[in-house]
């Protein structure tokens, strides 16, 4: 809600002076909106409540499924590195198995499976495999079923594309560019030294009529100076109903990524994003309530790997301290499960303004730490974006 002089006035005179009511009609308004509340509210256990109920009441089952770790590519930064294994038959269908107890015993109304890696394409027989048997399940239990996949998008030719689509149901796929050629092909290249970017836009026009897709850039201060080259190769090249664009940080969350010097920290990201938001030509989008900073938080989701290993976090894939179970024996609450279901927030978000748009950022980043909270780089766009949204509302007065 945006305020003009006069009701700010009355704003602060509420906030003054809580019991004077000559302006009723207002503060019944103020109130609606939220932006005054009844002091004996407690506005955390709110949210807290709100949490608990997106975490406990879901409605859907979401697998992320890695058929390999292997790949075909050799990114630098890449957290999977030295990580191979393929899903043998066996797990396979206990996959099948897993996830037809799991709908049995909670109810769920919606399968939801993100492909996932290492390079799932590599694999492509087994995306069908459990596909073709997804399907099944959900029609014979009266469910929906969606999927998306991430890849490098190296193997993505129509072919593959048209597979995807009809046979996998497969709703669009996530593939990254980290620049232009030059710039890319440094930092994303095949196992035979070969630069990925020609072979990656190839694909992309050729099957964008068929599947749509979200590129990805990862940003550091490696390849920040080449994102506008990029931005105008998009809008001349790429640009397309069925594709879309958009930066994301290398972190250091892990040893496995790039190191510090390297990458952004979340205040200086921001401008980054703000500067891709104006070449862009976006206008705003206002920042929205979230009931829970990841899924990974709730019962209902999994992250299953070639050995059929069940994981919390795309980060864990791999690692058999962070194992919370197998497809075969199931879901165990141990340490590593109580500290995702159980993850408070730090005494710092609790005092926080952004606290409803965040709740804590990514939890994997502090789950293991003592470090207090890793504010999320969205926090230093609000008040651009807010400044946006209000010179909008004044310059289209009635919208």
């Amino acid at each position: 809600m945006l305020l003009d002089d006069y009701h700010y006035n009355i704003y602060e005179n509420i906030t003054k002076n809580p019991i004077d009511t000559q302006n009723k009609e207002i503060v019944d308004s103020f109130l609606s909106n939220g932006i005054i509340v009844d002091k004996s509210i407690d506005e955390f256990l709110i949210i807290k409540t709100n949490a608990n109920i997106s975490k406990y009441m879901s409605s859907v089952f979401e697998l992320t499924i890695a058929p390999t770790l292997a790949c075909n590519m050799d990114c630098p930064y890449c957290y999977e590195k030295e990580k191979t294994g393929v899903m043998s038959q066996e797990i396979l269908d206990n996959i099948i198995n897993f996830t037809l107890h799991n709908i049995d015993l909670y109810g769920y109304k919606h399968l939801e499976i993100t492909w996932y890696g290492g390079e799932p394409l590599l694999q492509l027989n087994s995306i069908r495999y459990l596909s073709l048997e997804f399907k099944k399940l959900c029609k014979e239990k009266n469910i929906t079923y969606a999927a998306k996949m991430v890849s490098n998008g190296s193997l993505l030719n129509k072919e593959i594309a048209e597979i995807l689509v009809d046979e996998c149901m497969v709703k669009f796929v996530q593939i990254t560019l980290d620049g232009l050629n030059e710039k890319n092909d440094k930092r994303r290249y095949l196992k035979n030294g070969q630069g990925s970017f020609d072979i990656i836009t190839k694909n992309i026009k050729e099957i964008r009529d068929i599947l749509p897709i979200r590129i990805r850039v990862n940003i550091d201060k490696d390849n920040s100076d080449d994102l506008d080259s990029l931005v105008e190769y998009y809008n001349k090249e790429l640009d397309h109903e069925n594709v879309s664009i958009y930066i994301a940080p290398v972190t250091d969350e892990n040893e496995n990524s790039c190191t510090k010097s390297l990458c952004y920290k979340p205040k200086d990201f921001a401008n980054i994003q703000k500067r891709f938001n104006e070449k862009m030509n976006y206008n705003f989008n206002l920042p929205q309530y979230i009931p829970l900073a990841c899924g990974a938080m709730g019962p209902n989701t999994f992250v299953i790997g070639p050995d059929g290993d069940l994981v919390k976090c795309w980060n864990e894939i791999g690692i058999k301290d962070y194992s919370v179970g197998n497809v075969k024996n199931g879901f165990v609450l141990n340490k590593r499960a109580l500290k995702w279901l159980n993850k408070e927030l730090d005494e710092a978000c609790r005092e926080c303004k952004t606290l409803p748009i965040c709740q804590g950022s990514c939890p994997y980043q502090t789950i293991d730490k003592n470090s207090g909270p890793v504010c999320d780089y969205s926090k230093y766009l609000i008040e651009n974006t807010l400044n946006k949204a209000c010179t909008y509302i004044k310059d289209n007065k009635g919208i």
